[in-house]
């Protein structure tokens, strides 16, 4: 099974999924996501699958092979979708005939799909042999309820591509830590809606931007628990600060290269003037500050992970 998804934003399409298959006992690394641009008309496909991978793909081929025929003069996204629909119609047709359609690891598979067509990229996922397009965020595959979950607070059609990246990361990440069938590498694929072109982030950089996660996600972490106990007493307010200060230590000895991030997050808590921890109002105005500046760095780092 699968965990793959798609965002919908103003300017760009992400789309992103696990990459983790499985064959009986046999569990094997390989990409669920599909670009297309060598169509002899101007048109240019992206596909994430779910599901039955040899009926998908079969799907996806038939598909392009649909597309392929449409008539350069008259392309349109409609266009597109009809003829995607007039491929899934009759592989669906067999595959509703078959006794184990609905049973688990039967013949069912879910498309995610952007169509650069008539000068712009939308985005759409099937049911079956009808294709519907996606507005805001759509998730396909066993891990479809807990990643939906994770990102619905979240998700914003008008957040920032960085800020979309940093979510399709974390809701991968945190839904392979918690749903079985999920696993391997995260895949992430950016769409600019302009002209439809394709972009698969280096693996390098998706790692660089788990362990920015990580490491903030701990930092924040003992932030938020100071910020919420209004009976901490002196000693342990300071017990929290030195946690606090050392996991600062661990990013500045793993994230050396990221040398202006750095040096924003620790001038700006440097330059804190010391609170009297039994000052509970001052206390919470320091930590609420804190919290600003961390959110701050964090968005700065992540930025900094995707720079070139």
């Amino acid at each position: 099974m699968t965990i793959a998804a798609g965002f919908h934003l103003k300017e760009f399409i992400v789309m992103f999924s696990d990459t983790e298959y499985t064959k009986g006992n046999t569990v094997y690394d390989g990409p669920k996501i599909f670009p297309k641009r060598d169509y002899p008309i101007p048109v240019r496909t992206c596909f994430a699958i779910a599901g039955s991978v040899p009926n998908a793909r079969q799907a996806i081929r038939k598909i392009e092979e649909e597309v392929a025929k449409l008539d350069a003069s008259h392309l349109s996204q409609s266009a597109v979708i009809d003829a995607a629909e007039a491929a899934l119609q009759p592989i669906y047709d067999r595959l509703r005939q078959r006794q184990d359609y609905w049973s688990d690891g039967g013949p069912q598979f879910y498309l995610l799909m952007s169509v650069w067509a008539g000068g712009t990229t939308e985005l759409y996922a099937n049911y079956e042999d009808v294709v519907n397009e996606v507005h805001e965020e759509e998730f396909i595959g066993s891990g479809e309820t807990f990643a939906r979950y994770v990102t619905a607070p979240i998700f914003d059609p008008g957040m920032s591509l960085i800020d979309a990246i940093g979510l399709a990361n974390y809701a991968l990440t945190i839904t392979k830590q918690n749903v079985a069938s999920c696993g391997k590498r995260n895949h992430i694929v950016v769409i600019p809606k302009v002209y439809g072109e394709a972009v698969v982030l280096p693996h390098d950089k998706i790692r660089e931007l788990e362990k920015t996660q990580a490491f903030f996600q701990e930092l924040m972490q003992k932030t938020f628990f100071m910020a919420t106990v209004p009976d901490m007493p002196p000693a342990g307010f300071e017990a929290h600060v030195t946690v606090l200060r050392e996991t600062i230590e661990k990013i500045k000895e793993r994230q050396k290269h990221n040398h202006t991030a750095y040096k924003t997050l620790t001038d700006r808590i440097s330059s804190r003037k010391p609170c009297d921890p039994t000052d509970l109002v001052a206390l919470r105005e320091h930590l609420e500050d804190l919290k600003a500046t961390t959110e701050e760095a964090e968005r700065l780092w992540v930025e900094m992970a995707f720079t070139p």
